[in-house]
Parts: C-alpha cells; sequence; structure tokens
C-alpha cells in the first residue's frame, strides 16, 4: 500500500502516462474499506467525492467509520445531511444495521440530525423494532430521546420492542419508566396484548410478573386474554396459566375459568376465540377448567356457531382443525344441533358460509340436516358451486347417518329438486326406499317438466313406472334382494331417461329395466313353494295351516252358546 499511496504523491508523473477513472477507483477504495487511499483520491480529485454518494450510504451500512469521517471532513455536516437514497439519510442506514459507532458519529457532528432524533420518534421507533439494545441506551441516556413519544401510528418504544419480542429492551424501557407497562396505543391495546400472542412467553411473563394488568380491555372490551386466543400456534398463555396453576391449582382454576368467559363488546369470551381460531391447545384448558361452552354472543351464537361462520384460512392445517372439533363435541355433543339467533344450526351456518372443511368433519358426528321447519342445508348454501361441494359430501359422508339422508331426500323431492335428489339416492344403502322414491318422482306433477321429451314422459308414467312398482313390491313381500349396483343403474337409467329426446334411448333404457323385472319375478317365483302334488279334491281337503276339528266326544259337556245353556243335549 506504501508504493501505491508513494505513486499517488510523487510530484512527477511516470515516462508512460496512464490514465485511470479517478471516481472508480474511489469507490472501489471506499467498498474494500481503504479509507487511506479513498482519501489520497479524494485530496487529488476533490470532485470524486460529490459523485460517490452511494459509497458514502454503503460505509453507513457497512459501519465502516473512517469512509463516513472521510467524507464529512471533506463534504460538510450540511452536505452529508442530504445525502439520501430513496429518502433514507446515512443516519437512517447506521441506525438500521445497528452500528452505534457510526451513529454516534453523524449525531455528534451533524446538528439536524440530532434535532431530528429528539423531535422525530420514528428514529427510537426504528432502533426498537430492529432491537438494537446498544443504539437505545445511546438515544435515550445520552441524547434524552423521550421513549413514551408515539410515532404517526401510535406506536411508542415499548409498543415495538413487545412486538418483537425483545425481552432486553423491554426490560431497559421499563426499568427507565414504569408506567410504559399500561402505555396504551390508539385502539387501547396494552404493551402486554402484543406480547402475550408471541410463540415465546418470556415477554408476556416479564410483565405480569411487573404488574401490567391482565384484565385491562381496549376500546371493543377486549383483553390481552381474547387477543391470546387469536394465534392457533402461540402457547405463550397456556405456559402462564399452567406455571401459575401449579402453585396455586384451585384459585388458579377459578381464574382460568373466569378468564375464559369474560365478553367483550359483542358478547364474546376468549373460548370463544380460541374456538374460531383453532386453538386447540387453549380451548382444552379452558374446557377442562370448567368454562361454559354454552354461552352466546349478542347475536346468539355460540362457539361452535362462531367456528362454523368464520372465513376459511388456506393455510390452517386440516388436523388442527378437526382437534378442535372433536374437543368441543367431546363432551358437549348437544352443540351439534344447536340453532343461534337466526335459527341455524352449526351445519346450516358451515354450509352458508361455504365452510365445506368443517361441513365435511361435522357430516361424520351425524348432525341434522333438515330443521324443524323443513328448511334443508341445501337451502342455506349462497350459490351454485358451494351447492355442489355440499352434495358431494353429502353423498361421500351419510353412510352411517342413512335416516337423516332419506329425510333429507323426501323434502328435495317435495321441492322439486330433482338434480338434488337422483345424486343422493346413490347414497342410500336401503333399495326399497330408493325405488319409492324413483316411483314417486316419476308419477309427480311437476311445475318446470321432469323430461326434455313430454313424449318419452308419458311413456315413461305408463310402461316403466309399473315396472319399478312391481320391484318395489317384490322387495317388501317377498325378500327378494336387488343389489345396489343395480338400483343405482335404475337411477342413473332415469337420470338418462329426462335428458333423451330420441325414442331409441328410451326403448334401450326400457329394455334394461324390464330385463332387470323380469329376473326379479323369476326370483319371486322360486321363492313361492309349489303344489306337493296334483290331486283335483285337494281344494276340498283341510289345509295344513288349518286346524282340524275333532268330533267332541257325548261324555264330555262343552260350553254352547244355545238358549238352553251348556247342557249338551240342547246343542
Amino acid at each position: 500500500m506504501d508504493a501505491l499511496e508513494n505513486w499517488f504523491t510523487e510530484p512527477t508523473i511516470p515516462e508512460h502516462k496512464i490514465d485511470y477513472d479517478p471516481l472508480q477507483l474511489f469507490r472501489v477504495a471506499c467498498k474494500n474499506g481503504n479509507a487511506d487511499i479513498a482519501r489520497i483520491f479524494a485530496e487529488k480529485h476533490p470532485e470524486v467525492l460529490k459523485g460517490a454518494k452511494i459509497a458514502f450510504l454503503n460505509a453507513c451500512i457497512a459501519g465502516d467509520l473512517n469512509i463516513v469521517k472521510l467524507f464529512v471532513e471533506k463534504l460538510g455536516p450540511e452536505y452529508i445531511e442530504t445525502l439520501e437514497d430513496q429518502n433514507d439519510t446515512g443516519l437512517y442506514f447506521a441506525l438500521q444495521r445497528g452500528h452505534k459507532n457510526v451513529a454516534e458519529y453523524l449525531l455528534d457532528c451533524c446538528p439536524n440530525f440530532n434535532l431530528s432524533i429528539k423531535n422525530d420518534p420514528q428514529w427510537l421507533a426504528l432502533v426498537t423494532a430492529e432491537g438494537h439494545l446498544p443504539l437505545l441506551e445511546l438515544l435515550v441516556n445520552k441524547y434524552q430521546v423521550d421513549i413514551k413519544v408515539p410515532n404517526s401510528k401510535g406506536y411508542s418504544a415499548i409498543h415495538h420492542a413487545c412486538t418483537t419480542g425483545k425481552i432486553e429492551l423491554v426490560k431497559f424501557l421499563v426499568e427507565k419508566d414504569r408506567s410504559v407497562l399500561e402505555t396504551p396505543q390508539p385502539e387501547g391495546k396494552t404493551p402486554l396484548f402484543l406480547s402475550i400472542g408471541l410463540d415465546d412467553p418470556t415477554v408476556a411473563a416479564y410483565l405480569i410478573e411487573q404488574g401490567a394488568d391482565i384484565y385491562a380491555v381496549d376500546k371493543d372490551l377486549n383483553t390481552a386474554i381474547h387477543y391470546a386466543c387469536i394465534s392457533n400456534t402461540s402457547v405463550t398463555l397456556s405456559h402462564i396459566l399452567t406455571q401459575r396453576a401449579e402453585s396455586h391449582p384451585e384459585e388458579t382454576i377459578a381464574e382460568i375459568k373466569k378468564m375464559a368467559e369474560l365478553r367483550n363488546a359483542k358478547g364474546q369470551t376468549p373460548l370463544m376465540f380460541a374456538i374460531v381460531f383453532n386453538n386447540p391447545v387453549l380451548v382444552n384448558l379452558f374446557l377442562q377448567c370448567k368454562a361454559d361452552i354454552n354461552l352466546v354472543d349478542k347475536m346468539g351464537n355460540n362457539a361452535f356457531h362462531l367456528l362454523c361462520k368464520s372465513p376459511g384460512d388456506e393455510t390452517m392445517d386440516a388436523s388442527v382443525l378437526k382437534e378442535t372439533i372433536k374437543i368441543i363435541l367431546y363432551e358437549n355433543k348437544q352443540l351439534l344441533n344447536t340453532i343461534n339467533g337466526a335459527g341455524m344450526t352449526p351445519l346450516m351456518l358451515a354450509a352458508q358460509n361455504s365452510r365445506i372443511d368443517i361441513f365435511k368433519i361435522l357430516l361424520k358426528y351425524d348432525p341434522l340436516y333438515v330443521r324443524s321447519d323443513e328448511k334443508t342445508i341445501f337451502d342455506c348454501s349462497p350459490n351454485e358451486e358451494t351447492t355442489s361441494e355440499l352434495l358431494k359430501a353429502i353423498i361421500k359422508g351419510s353412510a352411517n347417518n342413512q335416516d337423516q339422508l332419506k329425510q333429507l331426500i323426501e323434502l328435495e323431492l317435495k321441492k322439486q329438486h330433482i338434480n338434488l335428489v337422483l345424486p343422493m339416492l346413490k347414497a342410500v344403502s336401503d333399495p326399497k326406499f330408493t325405488l319409492h322414491i324413483l316411483n314417486n318422482l316419476l308419477s309427480m306433477e311437476s311445475d318446470t317438466p321432469l323430461f326434455k321429451s313430454k313424449a318419452i314422459q308419458e311413456k315413461v308414467k305408463a310402461e316403466i313406472v309399473p315396472s319399478l312398482s312391481f320391484l318395489h313390491e317384490c322387495i317388501g313381500k317377498y325378500e327378494v334382494n336387488i343389489s345396489s349396483n343395480d338400483v343405482d343403474s335404475f337411477v342413473d337409467a332415469i337420470g338418462q331417461l329426462m335428458q333423451a329426446e330420441d325414442e331409441k334411448d328410451y326403448l334401450m333404457i326400457k329394455e334394461y329395466i324390464e330385463g332387470a323385472t323380469s329376473k326379479v319375478k323369476e326370483a319371486a317365483k322360486i321363492q313361492q313353494e309349489p303344489p306337493s302334488d296334483t290331486n283335483v279334491y285337494r281344494m276340498f281337503q283341510p289345509s295344513t295351516n288349518v286346524p282340524v276339528i275333532q268330533p267332541e266326544s257325548r261324555n264330555v259337556k262343552t260350553f254352547s252358546p244355545s238358549p238352553g245353556g251348556n247342557d249338551d243335549t240342547n246343542t
């Protein structure tokens, strides 16, 4: 490096002149942190300094104090204060990256920077949000920056420290001024609100230990406990409460029950929040402490209703949702069919809000598909896409809830929703019921034509309905077994007939149904016992199933309805 310095400082020019770009070399020197070489270039070519703004800002980012000093000395503090990239100054970059030496130097020699740091709370917010404790101590202790002044959004230093979970910064701020424990944001949230939802319980536990009010409320009367239930991964509150329970079990159980039942302005409790936001750890803890899950909000919704009407979250783990519902219904099966203030069951709310994920889970618990006023789950669907998804779920998930499925089919047939009835029939395990519905469907008088072809519809009523009626009768009368595949084929055939316009299609399907009917007839004949002989007088003989009356002995008195009483002589 000495040789290079000598080369630049020699008064004579070498025999062969070398062309070079001083600005480019100056930038390289700054980038590599070669302050001495950079100073040489700055002294030989002063014009390079003003063209190397980025070099100065990069030095602030890298924390290179010597390069920063070079620029300040050569260009002066006032000019340095104007150097910025997208409104970010050298001081901003030094504070953001945590370079205390560079930041302190700029604050000491640049008066506008010094004034700004005291009047603009964004600087303290930046340092706190980035978690730079040495810089926070520098601004507060040396430059007397007020830690309680909020930024434009209403956040002060303690809020930023709690949001990021920086326990060292939180401790420093609380020790400086204990009143920051209850410093609210514009919406009323205290520092505890911001820390209790973190995955790490350290900050929240410290604030509570220092006296933070866990029952403080925001403008909507939510407590920090409500906010703790919003995250489905945070275990901070459960960790804090579990630790309390270890030392004071009876008192803590009562306190947890009280916490779980606190109401906000809408009448909603932390238990409701934990269920809606799928926090099974807190749900389980609250229920173990006997929190009342039957409480309803001002709209008449209990926790289960709120879950079913909540918007879906694509990032939500399906297993977490299943676990939450399992915990809810384990000892509270009555919630499955409870109606809310609008008369809706949880299953109906799931349908109404297109929560197909919840809808599928609830089907496993055998809920009611139909309300007492004959409103069905399909009546709650907001659009055709949701109806299609609900139909798929019903078909797949009704194997163990056949009674509800049959009731649903009967009501949808009554409402002439044929597009729903036919697919659901294939999920029915009772062939007799399916044939009965098909019979009723084909015989009904509809407001709109069931068939594309009126001629085919008339032929179906005249020729196919009798066949289906016969099959239905055979199942009941002769106990003939018709396979589910055959019955499903009948359903498909009827669906095709409704769309058919060509008589050839009708004849083909008719032939198929008549063929199936013939097989059933043969089966029915086999099950009828034939006569045992060909005796022409058999009709005059007593039936084997009728008791034979034996002649009475005249020596035995029997009861007689004659006027003479029981005397056999009067018979």
